[in-house]
This record gives C-alpha cells, sequence and structure tokens, in this order.
C-alpha cells in the first residue's frame, strides 16, 4: 500500500468526529497515518508527536488524553500485548481498502479485539504476519490476486507474489507454488531485535520510525527480505571490523544506517597497523628508529 490514506467525505456527517474537539480530531487523523497497514499503532503519545511536528510540541500526557478520548467515543479501540497497550480501528478496512498490506513489526489484535471489527477488517486480519493466514488470496477483499512485476511491496508479512513467465507464483524462499499455496511469514520482529542486539549499542536507535526503516529496507530488497536480511547481518559483521567503524568510530545511528542503505555496503577489513597512521607519524616514527640505529652503532 503506498503512504496515502483516505478521509471519507461521510466523516463530516459522522457524530463521532463531529463531536471531537479540534485537537482530538488532530490526533485521531495522525493516527491513520501512522498506524501500519492493518490500523493498528502502540497507544503511546511518541509514535504520534514523532510524526507530526504540531503534536511534538505539545505535553505527552495533553496527547495522551486526545487518545483516551477517541477510544471513550469509540472511533478507536484498544488490546494488550505482552504488557503494552495498541489502538485498532475496528471498521479500518471499510475506509482504507488495502490492497498490498506491508510488513509489519506490530502484533494481531486477539480474537476478542478482532471480534468487534467488521468483516472486511476481520479478513485483512487473516492475513497478518501473525494470525491464521488465509490460504486463497480470494478471501480476503480489496486483496488482489496478481501482483505486478513492479510491485516491490510486502504481501502479509512476506515478499509479494509475483507471477513468473510459466505462470507460477514465487514463495518467500523464492521457490514456484501453486496458486493455493500459503507462504510462510519472515519474523520481522525477531530479526529486528537480534539487530538491535549485534549494532553497535551506544548507536542504537528505537523506536517507530526505526522499526519503518528496517521494515522497508527488507520489505523493497529486489532478492526478497530473507536473503536481505542475510546479507544485512553478514554486512554489519564486515562494517565493525572496518577501520572507519573499528578506528575512526565513524558509526551511524541505527535509524540512518538503515535509512540512508548504508547497510549494503562492504568496508574495507582491519587496515594494517602502518595505514592507520597518518603520513606524518611515519615519518617521525622512521626518523626516531633511525637516530636509535645510529646512536647503537
Amino acid at each position: 500500500m503506498p503512504d496515502d490514506r483516505f478521509l471519507h467525505r461521510r466523516a463530516g456527517r459522522s457524530d463521532k468526529v463531529t463531536s471531537l474537539p479540534d485537537l482530538d480530531y488532530r490526533v485521531w487523523t495522525q493516527y491513520i497515518l501512522s498506524a501500519d497497514d492493518f490500523g493498528v499503532m502502540r497507544a503511546s503519545p511518541l509514535t504520534l508527536q514523532d510524526d507530526n511536528d504540531r503534536l511534538a510540541r505539545l505535553p505527552a500526557r495533553k496527547v495522551q488524553a486526545c487518545i483516551d478520548r477517541l477510544v471513550t467515543v469509540g472511533l478507536l479501540h484498544t488490546f494488550e500485548h505482552q504488557g503494552r497497550t495498541y489502538l485498532f480501528q475496528h471498521d479500518w478496512q471499510s475506509w482504507q481498502k488495502v490492497e498490498y498490506p506491508r510488513a509489519t513489526n506490530e502484533p494481531l489484535p486477539h480474537e476478542a479485539a478482532r471480534a468487534v471489527c467488521d468483516e472486511p477488517t476481520r479478513r485483512l486480519f487473516g492475513i497478518h504476519p501473525g494470525g491464521g493466514r488465509r490460504k486463497r488470496p480470494e478471501d480476503v477483499p480489496n486483496i488482489s490476486q496478481t501482483f505486478p512485476e513492479d510491485v516491490p511491496t510486502m504481501r502479509a508479512g512476506a515478499p509479494a507474489k509475483r507471477l513468473t513467465a510459466n505462470g507460477k507464483r514465487l514463495t518467500a524462499n523464492g521457490s514456484e507454488g501453486g496458486l493455493g499455496e500459503t507462504v510462510e511469514a519472515p519474523p520481522m520482529d525477531r530479526w529486528f531485535v537480534a539487530l538491535r542486539e549485534d549494532y553497535p549499542q551506544n548507536r542504537v536507535t528505537g523506536g517507530h520510525m526505526t522499526e519503518r526503516a528496517f521494515c522497508e529496507a527488507l520489505s523493497t530488497a529486489s532478492d526478497g527480505p530473507r536473503s536481505a536480511w542475510d546479507r544485512m547481518r553478514a554486512n554489519l559483521e564486515n562494517q565493525k571490523r572496518g577501520y572507519d567503524w573499528r578506528v575512526k568510530g565513524m558509526v551511524p545511528k541505527l535509524e540512518n544506517w538503515l535509512r540512508t542503505g548504508a547497510w549494503e555496503q562492504r568496508h574495507d577489513e582491519e587496515a594494517p597497523a602502518a595505514d592507520q597512521l597518518s603520513a606524518k607519524t611515519n615519518r617521525t616514527a622512521a626518523a626516531f628508529a633511525k637516530i636509535m640505529k645510529d646512536g647503537a652503532s
């Protein structure tokens, strides 16, 4: 799905929407922009403030109060996952009509939470990376069964299935399978945790923007997320041994490393000791060695 989100003109006649104060309305529209393609988002004011400069200038407690009111009036709902609270919209798919849901690190709402959703949204959750995946693409409304060759987006956390010359579809590992075959979703949540543990700790960043950069880096890779993940790990180990990182300390923040594509780079391996010194230092050392040699003789 592109970054475009929809606001229907019927919202102007909605009792829930028109009852909102101006700031609550701003927070609601920012939720629509900040949520993942399944409408799920951490129920944290920091997530919204990170994506909206106007909200960033407000106290977090004030934004949190707006979130609470959106839940109270029924525009948004919450669920708990691993001790954290998340937001979702019960009729998300009816309005957003997501065709190519991208990979996400956000969890799947539990069964009781999904029960309040309308039918299109429940079916969209059916292809969530963490939940009961349906075998037939036609079971999910607004999900195209054929993915164009030039579309790099992710479908339910796995590479978009592309038609090959013989009409079969590519599965997550690149093999060809039948139209009814399921695709195992890459465990991006575990990969992201592993990356943060392996990256130089003083340059690790967290939060929504880093997670988004990680997902986009893998989901847009031409060889698929699994191959890209293997390459990312190998390149990280290479760069950690390289001169720029090990000696100069020129380590970018994790978010920038992902977002700028620096994770694709290969650095020179450990430089010889003489190469790590400036030319002037090398000349001084050579002159000193000559003096010591002449003095000894």
